[in-house]
C-alpha cells in the first residue's frame, strides 16, 4: 500500500495551482456542533497549514474542548500539504463540511474526503482535477503524480472510482464540479437541505448522455461522467482509461473506453499540449464492418476516420 510518506517525497514538486494569492488558509473556530468544536478553514492551502491544523486540534484538546469538525471553503493550493491535512483529520476521526455557498476545489478535495463523516451545503461546489508543476504547467511529471494521488485517494480514502477517473482526465487547467449524485457515492451528505433543493442535485434522465449524443447539445463534462460510468460498469468498477504521450509533437492523449447501450463501442479522448492545455477533445466510435474510428471533434464538429495504430494511439487516415 502507499504510504503518506513516500506520496509526500514523491510529490514534493508538485502544487495545485489557483489564482489565489499565497497567503496560507486562515483558521478560526466556528459555531460548536453536538460532540466538539468546529474548526474554520478558509483560503488557499500552503505550505505549513497541516502543522497549524495540528496545532489547533492539539491545543483544543488539552483545553478540554475537543475538535469534532472542520469547515472548508478554499480554492485548493499545495497539493502535498493537503494530503498531510486529509490524514491528519482521518486520524483524528472528524466530519468535514463545505458549508453553504462555500467551494473546496483541487487540493481542498483531499481534505474534504478525509472526514468520518462529510456534509456539504446547499449551494456549496467541491471540484476536482488533475497535478500541476510549480509553475502550472502539465508535465510528464505532473502526469505521473495525479496517477499518484489517485493511487493514495482511493487506497487511503476511499475516493471512489468514478471521482478518481474525472480527476485524472481533467487537466489542471480545468475543474470538473462533482455532481451530488457522485458526492454521495463519496460518502457524503447534505447540511440542512435536500441535495435537491441545489441545481446540479436534480435526478438525471434516465437516458444517458453517452446515448444522446447525435440528438442533444450535452455539456463535455456530462458525457464524460456518463462515459466512466459505464466504462466501470463493463470493467468490474475501473474504467477502461489509456494515456499515450509523443515525445516528438509534444502532445499526451488520455481516452476513455466505453460501451453504449446500443453495443456500440465509443470512447471520449482529449489532447493537450506540452503546457498541459486542452487543444482538442473528441467523440469517437468504432466501425466494426472498417476497422476505423469514426470521430467528431467536440467543439468545431469536423469528423475525420482513426486508425488505431495501438492500444492508446490513433491516426487520421481520411475525411469521411
Amino acid at each position: 500500500m502507499l504510504s503518506l510518506a513516500s506520496a509526500i517525497r514523491a510529490l514534493a514538486f508538485c502544487l495545485v495551482v489557483s489564482a489565489v494569492p499565497a497567503r496560507g488558509s486562515s483558521f478560526s473556530f466556528g459555531a460548536p456542533m453536538e460532540g466538539g468544536a468546529t474548526i474554520v478553514m478558509e483560503g488557499r492551502i500552503d505550505q505549513g497549514d497541516a502543522g497549524r491544523l495540528h496545532a489547533l486540534i492539539d491545543n483544543a484538546r488539552r483545553s478540554g474542548r475537543p475538535i469534532a469538525q472542520v469547515q472548508l471553503d478554499s480554492p485548493g493550493g499545495n497539493l502535498a500539504e493537503g494530503l498531510k491535512m486529509a490524514t491528519e483529520i482521518k486520524h483524528q476521526h472528524l466530519a468535514t463540511e463545505v458549508p453553504k455557498g462555500a467551494t473546496c476545489a483541487s487540493a481542498c478535495f483531499f481534505v474534504f474526503a478525509g472526514g468520518a463523516s462529510k456534509y456539504v451545503g446547499a449551494g456549496a461546489r467541491v471540484g476536482v482535477h488533475g497535478a500541476a508543476d510549480l509553475a502550472g504547467a502539465e508535465t510528464s511529471n505532473s502526469e505521473a503524480a495525479t496517477v499518484l494521488m489517485a493511487r493514495w485517494a482511493a487506497a487511503e480514502l476511499g475516493v471512489p472510482t468514478e471521482i478518481i477517473g474525472k480527476m485524472v482526465l481533467t487537466p489542471p487547467s480545468s475543474i470538473i464540479w462533482l455532481t451530488r449524485e457522485e458526492l454521495r457515492t463519496l460518502g457524503a451528505a447534505e447540511a440542512g437541505e435536500d441535495f435537491a433543493a441545489s441545481g446540479d442535485g436534480a435526478q438525471r434522465a434516465p437516458k444517458l448522455a453517452a446515448d444522446r449524443i447525435e440528438t442533444s447539445n450535452v455539456a463535455w463534462s456530462e458525457m464524460m461522467s456518463d462515459a466512466l460510468a459505464l466504462s466501470s460498469a463493463a470493467h468490474d468498477g475501473k474504467p477502461d482509461l489509456r494515456e499515450n504521450c509523443r515525445p516528438e509533437s509534444r502532445i499526451c492523449q488520455t481516452a476513455l473506453f466505453f460501451n453504449r447501450s446500443n453495443g456500440i463501442k465509443a470512447m471520449i479522448r482529449s489532447t493537450r499540449d506540452a503546457r498541459g492545455t486542452v487543444i482538442s477533445r473528441h467523440y469517437c466510435e468504432f466501425k466494426e464492418d472498417e476497422t476505423v474510428w469514426l470521430c467528431t471533434n467536440w467543439d468545431s464538429l469536423a469528423v475525420a476516420r482513426e486508425k488505431e495504430i495501438s492500444q492508446s494511439a490513433w491516426r487520421p487516415i481520411s475525411s469521411p
